[in-house]
């Protein structure tokens, strides 16, 4: 889901959003978003880390 290319066309949108993300769809608006993220996992804590390029 997350693995859509980020959309700058969606920006707007993202923002009215407030961030609150509901279902499958709006994790897709969500992958549209970013542009890269990194995952970090040890037990028992998952870190997630979402980037952003300002155009």
């Amino acid at each position: 889901m997350l693995n859509e290319p980020r959309n700058p066309t969606m920006d707007l949108y993202y923002q009215e959003l407030g961030n609150v993300f509901l279902d499958q769809s709006d994790f897709r608006l969500l992958g549209s978003l970013i542009d890269d993220v990194e995952l970090m996992y040890e037990l028992p804590i998952l870190n997630i880390k979402v980037f952003r390029r300002i155009l």
